[in-house]
């Protein structure tokens, strides 16, 4: 490969080489000419992290000053090169469709100029993206206008051939109106099986009564529209993931909706307008993310929900539940459950329970908790004391306060009720966000560290904008602490870093 860049597509396009070819041996490539040290690092680096499947795959990195003073190399590097040209071009057509989706449509598009063969190759693409590099809203493109984008968009449309499984709209500047109406009566026609719109906030769109006639759909993502489910419709037998983000929806068209898509296993709901009370009945479902205002909710049938993320979710109540915590008796193989801060407060408006029904739970997250409650911090351990599979704990505080006199020590809420003395026997990495260093969040991860036997990493990360001072404070105080796990390894993260 000469002239290597290292560009996102260039990537991409060695990446599949390198994952597709069992038998490599060499591949050899040659950065720019006057490429200075610190590109060169960055793209020995990049390269260093893809996987290889040929266990006898070697890559060569030339630099332009050992090509010009071997001449030898360089015959091998033409000649490899060459080879991979004609290999490249006489593979099957899946496989060129497969290398082609991994580039932007306008990269896919160029390759027409590279030789006869290549002429037509990208009209037959399987998967169209449009996004923010087609519109040149991405760093380092020109910009189009709205109706330069949406020309565009239906001149390859005209243009393709072939099977499409994948359509994606995803500009955030560009503005629906009747051009919507166009595209979904074409995808219609092409047996598409991931569809997804995402356009400028704000402005809805009603959806075309066309959309529900693509019933080969599997996966469907749609955003800033009005969902009037037509009366012929009878379903989507094949659908599995749906992503409603500000979807115009009223109760009744979602519980009709939901009950006519009998093998969904992925749902997310993200602020949903005209949406009252919310009814899960989807017996297949593994995955449901929550965020909005909902009157109530209720899991009316949901055996296999393993992830449960409800972040952001406002105003609500438990509907059919006689007692607050009574919901967790409907998700009984709940695995990795993710709660924000208005969630936990609906929760802890009643009185806490000493356990919970669930069991199986391995991963727990807990959001913008302010340890320096009483409740919340009764609560937290009341949620960690019923997992006795937990693995994983997250914790996120809340930015650091000032009034410290109500402050109750977790210790003590945890020496008032039952010891849990096998509670934390399965726990082996604790994260906690936003770690001011008050001696209640002290005393809760103290109690994590003399609890848990099996523990083996801790992650601490403190504020934005954390001084070194403070931070040098934190790490003594949190150094004194005792272990119970002699494997157990705190680790301490800047404010910034990831």
């Amino acid at each position: 490969m000469e002239v290597f860049w290292g560009t996102l597509p260039e990537l991409e396009f060695l990446k599949y080489l390198l994952a597709k070819s069992l038998v490599l041996e060499k591949i050899i490539i040659h950065p720019p000419q006057k490429t200075d040290a610190e590109k060169k690092l960055k793209i020995l680096k990049d390269i260093l992290r893809l996987c290889r499947a040929s266990p006898r795959a070697e890559i060569i990195y030339l630099d332009p000053e050992e090509v010009s003073n071997q001449n030898s190399h360089g015959r091998k590097a033409m000649r490899a090169c060459d080879s991979a040209s004609d290999m490249i071009s006489n593979l099957p057509n899946n496989i060129i469709n497969n290398i082609l989706t991994c580039l932007p449509i306008r990269d896919a598009a160029r390759t027409c100029v590279l030789s006869k063969i290549w002429r037509f190759k990208w009209l037959y693409l399987s998967e169209l993206v449009f996004d923010e590099i087609f519109s040149g809203t991405s760093p380092g493109n020109s910009v189009l206008s709205t109706n330069k984008i949406w020309s565009r968009i239906y001149e390859i449309l005209l243009l393709h051939r072939g099977p499409l499984r994948k359509f994606v709209i995803s500009i955030p500047e560009l503005i629906s109106g009747s051009r919507i109406y166009r595209i979904i009566l074409f995808l219609s026609q092409k047996d598409i099986q991931e569809c997804t719109f995402s356009l400028k906030p704000g402005i809805y769109y009603e959806l075309p009564s066309t959309l529900f006639s693509c019933t080969q759909l599997t996966h469907l993502n749609l955003s800033q529209c009005e969902f009037r489910r037509p009366p012929e419709f009878t379903g989507f037998s094949n659908l599995i993931s749906v992503d409603f983000n500000r979807v115009d929806i009223s109760t009744l068209a979602f519980r009709t909706f939901l009950s006519k898509c009998p093998l969904l296993q992925r749902l997310k709901l993200d602020y949903l307008s005209e949406m009252d009370h919310l009814d899960i009945d989807a017996p297949n479902l593994k995955y449901l993310y929550l965020s909005g205002i909902f009157e109530s909710i209720c899991f009316k049938n949901t055996p296999l929900l393993s992830t449960l993320i409800i972040k952001n979710v406002e105003y609500w109540s438990l509907s059919g539940y006689g007692y607050v915590f009574d919901v967790f008796d409907s998700l009984p193989m709940i695995e990795h459950l993710v709660v924000g801060y208005p969630f936990l407060m609906n929760l802890m408006a009643g009185e806490i329970p000493e356990k919970l029904p669930t069991t199986f739970l391995k991963c727990l997250e807990l959001s913008d908790l302010a340890l320096k409650y009483k409740e919340v911090a009764s609560f937290a351990l009341c949620l960690i004391r019923s997992f006795p599979n937990l693995q994983k704990l997250r914790v996120k505080g809340c930015p650091c306060v000032d009034n410290l006199e109500d402050l109750t020590s977790p210790e003590s809420l945890v020496k008032a009720q039952e010891p849990w003395e096998d509670s934390l026997n399965q726990l082996r990495v604790v994260m906690m966000d936003v770690f001011c260093g008050t001696w209640p969040e002290l005393e809760f991860l103290k109690y994590l560290l003399a609890k848990s036997l099996v523990l083996e990493k801790i992650f601490i990360q403190p504020p934005p904008k954390t001084e070194a001072k403070t931070g040098l404070k934190i790490l003594k105080d949190v150094l004194r602490l005792r272990r119970a796990s002699p494997r157990a390894e705190i680790i301490y993260l800047d404010p910034m870093e990831d």
